[in-house]
């Protein structure tokens, strides 16, 4: 199973599962409806790099159809799934300039070009995908909008969920964080993950998607840093031994648009369309939470040891890690971050 591709974030769940609507099987080629005898005022294009069985597709699917309801056929878009645009970081430069006007990416693709967005992978930050939520849809991540703005795009208010990442061993379970010195971890190519596992005293080691099953069958590595729901689908039950619920980083999705495209919209159309992403989020975030559960038992099930770790002895060494990344992000950001977690970091 191929893993989708992103620039700055953490690997994402390549395919989670199908989801049947009202007894009726949802299309697996995906198209939305089109209103018949009439042209539309707005004919647009979406892409995204996961599968068109991908919960979040699905719901994507059902989004665009039904803003093309609402709006009595103004706004036809045209959905591609499964990178059929191109790679995800592919599909972001076509989104910068005009080519594409929607793109469901990560937060980590995002970061390349508004640098802040990175703050929703910072290590040990958000206890639960919930708290990454409310803080995205709340001060912090209207600032982050508003950078996004800045940059000639629009984001999104309402999140679209995929989970929190976890240790996945094949030697010893992960309990604390002397736990991880010495152990080699596979992570994304991103800074903000290498640094915080080599923190934590591993070696942070970034592997291509597809090296990960035959590295960790080789001990080329120790571990991965993914969520439950990856490990599953990607059946690398097989080759560990324990899951260690560390929490330590949320993994989100957002829609953004093209600026251009947005500020065509008359505000009616913005309206029916931002409804819609938020209905639908919510709609995904559901299905996520499900899934999530039966991946928890599912492992289980195959032997997995899933264990609970002391989280403040990993946060007690990250003392240097926050202050670097608090001055990567800059003050505005790093208070309303302290400010909506309700405490302080490091």
């Amino acid at each position: 199973m191929k893993q989708p591709e992103q620039s700055a974030g953490p690997t994402l769940h390549p395919s989670r599962g199908r989801f049947v609507a009202g007894g009726a099987a949802v299309f697996a080629t995906i198209a939305v409806v089109r209103a018949k005898g009439r042209a539309a005022d707005f004919e647009l294009k979406c892409g995204t790099q996961l599968p068109a069985d991908d919960k979040a597709s699905l719901r994507l699917t059902e989004m665009w159809a039904a803003i093309e309801r609402e709006s009595g056929g103004r706004v036809k878009t045209q959905f591609f799934p499964a990178s059929a645009l191109g790679s995800e970081v592919a599909m972001f430069s076509q989104l910068r300039l005009g080519a594409l006007d929607f793109q469901h990416l990560t937060a980590g693709t995002l970061a390349a070009l508004v640098p802040v967005a990175n703050i929703a992978y910072l290590g040990f930050a958000y206890k639960d995908s919930e708290e990454g939520i409310r803080l995205f849809e709340g001060p912090l991540g209207q600032y982050v909008a508003k950078e996004t703005a800045s940059k000639g795009l629009y984001m999104f208010h309402s999140m679209w969920k995929v989970g929190m990442g976890e240790v996945g061993t094949n030697g010893r379970p992960v309990a604390k964080a002397d736990d991880l010195r010495g152990l080699k971890i596979r992570v994304s190519a991103n800074k903000i993950s290498v640094d915080l596992f080599s923190e934590l005293g591993a070696s942070a080691t970034p592997l291509n998607f597809a090296d990960v099953y035959p590295g960790l069958q080789t001990k080329l590595v120790d571990g991965v840093s993914s969520s439950l729901a990856i490990i599953e689908s990607s059946k690398w039950y097989e080759v560990l031994k324990f899951a260690s619920m560390t929490n330590h980083q949320w993994y989100n999705q957002m829609l953004i648009a093209n600026g251009e495209t947005w500020r065509k919209l008359p505000p009616d159309l913005q309206k029916i369309v931002d409804r819609n992403n938020t209905k639908y989020a919510l709609l995904e975030r559901k299905d996520m939470d499900a899934y999530n559960a039966a991946a928890t038992k599912n492992l289980q099930a195959r032997g997995i040891t899933i264990g609970p770790v002391d989280r403040a002895s990993f946060t007690r060494r990250l003392q240097s890690y926050y202050k670097a990344w608090a001055a990567e992000f800059g003050p505005t950001a790093w208070r309303l971050l302290e400010a909506g977690l309700g405490h302080k970091l490091g």
